[in-house]
C-alpha cells in the first residue's frame, strides 16, 4: 500500500505573484491561469486516500483534493503524469461523483490520439495589475509561494507540423485537401485558440530556451536546471500535467519527484517541450475513420482536454529578472474568451470593460499596447530627468555648511 501524502504540495496555499492582483487589494482578478487557478488551500477531511487492490500496482495512485482561491475543487496526483484511461478507472472508484466523471467516461468516436507536439514557447497571462507589477519590477517574483507558473504557447507552424506528422505515421496516403480539413476540425480545445485567453488579456510569451537560460544564470549558478514530474491536476473538463523546474542545489529537497524522463507524456528536448496530447478537441464534431476519413457526427459531444504547465521554483529572494524592453517585446493583448474565468467585474460587454479598466483597449491590438507603453516609459524618463535637474539646482542654491558639520 503506497504512502498517501495527503497535503504535500509544492505550492500549497501559494500566493499570487503580485499582491495587487488579489481581491483583498482591490483587484477582482487574480493573476492568471498560473496563479489563482492553482492557489491551493488545504482541504482537511476532503481527501479520500484510496488505492484499490484490484488495479495493478504499477499504476496505483491516489487522488488528493484541495480548493483554489476561486473556491474551485482540484483533484491532483503527486509525482505522476497519469494517462486518461488510468484517470478514468481510478476516478470511477475513488471519486465516482466528481464533475469530470460525466465527461471522461463518455464513449467518444475515434479522433487523433495521441498527437505529439514540439513546443518552443511558453506564456504567462495576467491582468492589468499583474502586468504593471511585472513591468515595474522587471521580474517575475512570486512573493510568498515561491513558484512561477507558465503554460505552453503553441503557434500555427507547430500545430501544423504535429498534425502532419500524425497523418504521415497513420495515414500516409491521405490526400492534401483531406489533410487541411483534418487539421482544422480536430484542434478545437481552448489551447488551440491562439488569440484568446480565459484568464486575462495581458500575455507575456518567451522562447523556452531564453527562459531556461535566464533561470540557469540567475538561479542555478550556471548549472542546467532540473526538470521533474510534479502533478496531474484535474478540473471539470481540463487535465493539467505540471513540470517542476528547480536548481540542482535543491535535488535533495525535491528528490521524491521523479525526473521528467519518467513521464510518458512530457519530455524536454532540444529547447522544446515535447508533449503527447491525448485530448485535443474538448468539443467533438467529427470522427476519424480507420482509413483516415473525417466524418461529421450527428451531434457534438463534450469531452475532456489536456495541457502542460511549467512550474519554476523561485524561493525568496530569487526572481526571474527580464529587461523591460524584452517584456514589452513579449507582450500581446489577447482576447478574453467566451468562457471568462478571470472574475473581472464591470460592464457585461467585455470590450467596454477592458477599455474602461485596462487603459489598453483590446481591439487596438498588441502594437497599440506596445506603442503606448513606450510613450509611457519615455514620459517617465523625462519626469525622472526633470526631477534630477530640479534637485541639482536646489542643491546648488542651498547652504550645505550645516549638513557638512553634522557629518564631521
Amino acid at each position: 500500500m503506497p504512502i498517501s501524502l495527503q497535503y504535500m504540495s509544492l505550492n500549497g496555499g501559494r500566493k499570487l505573484e503580485y499582491p495587487d492582483e488579489t481581491p483583498e487589494s482591490g483587484g477582482e482578478l487574480t493573476s492568471s491561469t498560473h496563479t489563482w487557478l492553482r492557489n491551493q488551500i488545504p482541504n482537511p477531511g476532503g481527501v479520500k486516500p484510496l488505492c484499490p487492490l484490484k488495479f495493478p500496482f504499477s499504476y496505483c495512485f491516489t487522488f488528493k483534493q484541495r480548493w483554489n482561491s476561486r473556491g474551485i475543487k482540484e483533484n491532483y496526483i503527486t509525482g505522476q503524469h497519469v494517462s486518461l484511461p488510468k484517470l478514468e478507472k481510478q476516478m470511477s472508484v475513488q471519486l465516482p461523483e466528481d464533475d469530470m466523471m460525466k465527461y471522461i467516461t463518455k464513449e467518444i468516436p475515434s479522433y487523433p490520439n495521441p498527437v505529439e507536439f514540439g513546443v518552443s514557447e511558453v506564456a504567462h497571462v495576467t491582468n492589468k495589475k499583474g502586468f504593471k507589477g511585472i513591468l515595474a519590477s522587471e521580474e517575475f517574483n512570486p512573493p510568498d509561494s515561491g513558484y512561477s507558473w507558465w503554460d505552453l504557447k503553441m503557434n500555427k507552424k507547430e500545430i501544423k507540423s504535429a498534425m502532419e506528422n500524425y497523418i504521415e505515421r497513420n495515414f500516409p496516403n491521405m490526400a492534401k485537401a483531406e489533410k487541411k480539413a483534418f487539421l482544422e476540425k480536430f484542434t478545437t480545445s481552448p489551447l488551440f485558440k491562439l488569440q484568446e485567453s480565459r484568464y486575462g488579456n495581458y500575455r507575456f510569451t518567451f522562447p523556452l530556451t531564453d527562459l531556461m537560460q535566464w533561470y540557469k544564470e540567475q538561479n542555478c549558478g550556471g548549472e542546467d536546471p532540473v526538470l521533474r514530474v510534479y502533478e496531474t491536476i484535474t478540473y471539470k473538463q481540463e487535465i493539467v500535467y505540471t513540470v517542476l523546474i528547480h536548481s540542482p542545489e535543491d535535488n535533495e529537497r525535491f528528490g521524491e519527484y521523479p525526473l521528467l524522463e519518467a513521464s510518458e507524456w512530457v519530455r524536454y528536448e532540444d529547447g522544446k517541450i515535447i508533449w503527447k496530447a491525448q485530448a485535443i478537441c474538448e468539443t467533438h464534431w467529427y470522427q476519424l475513420s480507420e482509413s483516415g476519413e473525417v466524418q461529421s457526427l450527428n451531434t457534438y459531444q463534450f469531452y475532456v482536454w489536456d495541457q502542460v504547465s511549467l512550474v519554476f521554483h523561485l524561493p525568496k529572494p530569487k526572481a526571474l529578472e527580464i529587461p523591460r524592453v524584452r517584456l514589452i517585446e513579449a507582450l500581446v493583448a489577447c482576447e478574453i474568451s467566451d468562457k471568462d474565468l478571470s472574475r473581472l467585474k464591470g460592464p457585461n460587454n467585455k470590450r467596454k470593460m477592458l477599455d474602461a479598466n485596462s487603459g489598453y483597449p483590446i481591439h487596438h491590438g498588441s502594437k497599440k499596447v506596445k506603442k503606448e507603453l513606450k510613450e509611457e516609459e519615455k514620459e517617465e524618463m523625462e519626469e525622472i530627468d526633470q526631477k534630477d535637474e530640479d534637485e541639482a539646482k536646489s542643491f546648488c542654491t542651498t547652504d550645505h555648511s550645516t549638513i557638512l558639520n553634522d557629518h564631521i
